[in-house]
């Protein structure tokens, strides 16, 4: 078969380095069999060694859309989002292929990477070291030394926690055991404990923290971050449990005021969380999640105006601009301001857009598509010089749901990469990107 010629031509070409050459036998093979998993992962391979790694992760990409567990396929994406810088990404790339296969070692050495890259040294000791102890299992002695040497660069020189200072084993230990002696570095410790939670692993943490209560009940900072790690749980009642404790010890705790109007604001008390928003502003005023949460209490009872004004200070105090003017475009919305709220989702848009976060760009897109049928005509801007004439120009704000603005940062950026090509020429290679991208979780 002609596709089954080309594919393996491609791996003959990659192998021997010759990667556009790959690139164009496997366009052939995907050509014949577009659904072939195996091709697009392939032609992916040859896209990261030639350096264009964005293409290699669309490509890998499509290979898991079509094969949601294709193992090899999850590890390359998650070498090519470390390449990118998108560590998030790359974990979750991860998480999923460890469940699948646990004894992966190669995906808990690259998850070291990726969460050291992210400031989180502590959970990368613990991924290293179980590659290492995989790596002894199967014998790979030049493996295990390269993790054995890069947990004594990584370890801290104080004492480390016995779970990352014990000796290597074949038997890993479970999941949920506790260290056996206190953290040494304990904010560190408890960013590390919060991180685990969110990555799924709520029952380790808490079993941590337990064991750290049990040792000292007055420790506060373990008690904040339980309820942290209780609000991933959706146990509001634990929340308030350990929050109250910590507030009656020192009233001037704003973070402990935050997670309990949290809880409050879940279980249905509104004036009650308002109330520990109020306080904790009164401490910290400069917190721009506090306001932003603020804003939700208020935007949860009704009072859109309030929460608008309070979504705009957390704007003013450095809050997560894209999060917040979503939240702001919402609010807006309740109050048939349609136009403020098209302008703040086209910024958002354009700002995910900015840092690749394609699943929160396209949710953006689906709320303007709503508003669209909602606001008249002359108010929307349909592009400037000429440019709704060009078909291509058309076909792209069909594929962005009629937004100029985002239309125009995706051509600017294309032009900003791929400098000294025709209108034209940018234009279709933003449609190209976008229909390769379609439907893909993080590209």
């Amino acid at each position: 078969m002609a596709d089954e010629s080309a594919f393996l031509d491609g791996i003959a070409c990659a192998t021997e380095g010759d990667y556009a050459g790959a690139i164009a036998c496997f366009d052939r093979a995907i050509a014949a069999a577009p659904y072939s998993a195996e091709a697009h992962y392939r032609r992916g391979l040859a896209y990261f060694d030639a350096g264009q790694w964005q293409q290699a992760a669309f490509d890998q990409s499509r290979a898991i859309e079509i094969d949601p567990n294709y193992q090899d396929a999850l590890y390359a994406r998650a070498l090519v989002r470390v390449a990118l810088d998108h560590f998030g990404g790359a974990i979750a790339d991860l998480t999923h292929l460890l469940t699948l296969d646990p004894r992966h070692a190669a995906a808990h050495q690259l998850q070291a990477t990726a969460l050291r890259k992210q400031g989180k040294l502590d959970l990368a000791l613990i991924s290293l070291r179980k590659a290492a102890e995989l790596y002894l299992d199967r014998r790979d002695v030049a493996a295990t030394k390269h993790c054995l040497d890069l947990l004594k660069q990584l370890q801290p020189t104080t004492a480390p926690t016995a779970a990352i200072a014990a000796p290597l084993s074949t038997a890993p230990a479970p999941a949920t055991s506790p260290a056996l002696t206190p953290p040494s570095r304990p904010e560190t410790f408890y960013a590390a404990l919060l991180t685990r939670a969110e990555m799924g692993d709520t029952l380790g943490a808490l079993a941590e923290l337990n064991w750290v209560l049990n040792l000292d009940p007055q420790d506060r900072s373990a008690r904040l971050c339980r309820a942290a790690v209780r609000i991933v749980q959706q146990d509001w009642q634990g929340v308030i449990v350990d929050c109250n404790p910590v507030i009656q010890a020192d009233p001037n705790q704003p973070i402990a005021y935050r997670y309990r109007a949290r809880a409050k604001l879940e279980l249905g008390d509104r004036a009650g969380s308002l109330a520990d928003l109020d306080r904790a502003l009164a401490l910290n005023a400069d917190d721009p999640l506090l306001w932003v949460a603020r804003g939700d209490a208020k935007q949860a009872a009704g009072d859109y105006l309030g929460a608008i004004a309070d979504y705009d200070r957390s704007l003013e105090t450095g809050g997560d601009r894209p999060t917040v003017l979503v939240l702001r475009a919402k609010a807006a919305v309740r109050i048939e301001n349609l136009s403020q709220a098209i302008a703040d989702y086209e910024q958002a848009a354009s700002l995910w857009c900015d840092r690749n976060d394609w699943e929160r760009y396209r949710a953006v897109l689906e709320q303007l598509k709503r508003l669209q049928q909602s606001v008249p005509a002359d108010h929307i801007d349909r592009a400037a010089g000429g440019k709704p004439q060009n078909p291509l120009w058309q076909r792209l704000l069909g594929r962005v749901g009629g937004q100029t603005a985002i239309a125009q940062t995706l051509v600017d950026r294309a032009r900003e990469h791929y400098p000294g090509m025709d209108e034209d020429w940018y234009l279709e290679k933003v449609l190209y990107d976008l229909d390769r991208s379609a439907d893909e979780d993080d590209f």
